[in-house]
């Protein structure tokens, strides 16, 4: 059975990484998909885009007047007519059979409600956005971070409509910059909800941590807001002991990185998990202001 696969791109200031995202999924091997873009831009025209590639596959092409990454795919849904929803970077790719092999897992195990892929940097081919595992796993709580990065899940859209979309309040363009996935993910473990990563699976996306400049540390910064965020809700608020464990975990390694790379002279790297360990507490501390201010 071909399941029909939507993909929400949400998309700001880019063109030249848009084409290749769009040009990827023209390369795709499959055909029952739709892509649904959601066009935050103020200053740039994407339509000429959007026309070339129409000849190829379906686009709705979506004008908005609202920044965010989390609230322009939860607005993207809104259109998807698919039974699987993925949600591209615009600056990512999709390699060439990724899509009929998500289908082939979805209908090979019908219990699967999210799964995900990794991510490589096309020009090192080493693994980018995080240290992804390199076999299958469950996801748990315990490896979240090692398994999960938002734009590698396939969700089916009965269940991304459940969970209640992500978390608007999260993610690039807000104030706390990032774990908007990794918050979707938890609020679909502690449903119960079956989430498989599949590292054949494969995306291409840039890594962009590697020289730890200032623009490094200022986006790590507000990346770690969110993780101070996720804390407080999920800590605070729903009492998630799993969660708990976790937070300690992830802030006891960051503060390992200061001092080892601190000691070994590293000291840009140092730094930039200085940055982390600092965005994380003003994130909780920001979020704890505003619940109760």
């Amino acid at each position: 059975m071909l399941n029909k696969i939507s993909l929400v791109v949400p998309t700001i200031n880019r063109t030249i990484e848009l084409k290749k995202l769009l040009e990827s999924v023209k390369e795709c091997d499959y055909a029952k998909l739709e892509v649904i873009i959601v066009d935050q831009n103020t200053d740039i025209d994407i339509s000429n885009i959007v026309n070339y590639f129409k000849e190829y596959f379906p686009i709705n092409h979506i004008k908005v007047n609202f920044k965010g990454a989390a609230k322009a795919r939860n607005y993207g849904v809104r259109y998807a007519t698919g039974d699987i929803i993925n949600f591209p970077d615009d600056d990512c790719e999709l390699s060439k059979d990724l899509l009929s092999k998500v289908n082939n897992i979805f209908n090979e195990d019908t219990n699967n409600e999210l799964i995900f892929g990794r991510s490589l940097d096309r020009n090192s081919m080493q693994a980018s956005i995080v240290n992804f595992y390199k076999s299958s796993v469950s996801v748990r709580y315990s490896n979240i971070y090692r398994s999960t990065v938002e734009f590698t899940m396939f969700i089916k859209k009965n269940v991304f409509e459940e969970l209640g979309g992500y978390d608007e309040e999260l993610g690039v363009g807000t104030y706390f910059g990032a774990e908007e996935g990794a918050d979707l993910v938890i609020r679909a473990l502690s449903k119960s909800k079956k989430i498989m990563y599949y590292p054949d699976l494969l995306f291409y996306h840039p890594e962009k941590i590697n020289k730890y400049g200032v623009n490094e540390c200022l986006r790590g910064l507000s990346y770690a807001r969110g993780a101070g965020a996720l804390a407080y809700k999920h800590i605070c608020i729903n009492k998630n002991i799993h969660v708990f464990k976790l937070i300690i975990y992830i802030n006891l390694k960051a503060m390992a990185a200061i001092i080892i790379y601190f000691f070994t002279f590293k000291f840009k790297k140092s730094r930039y998990y200085l940055y982390v360990l600092f965005g994380r507490i003003q994130g909780f501390f920001k979020k704890l202001k505003l619940v109760f201010q």
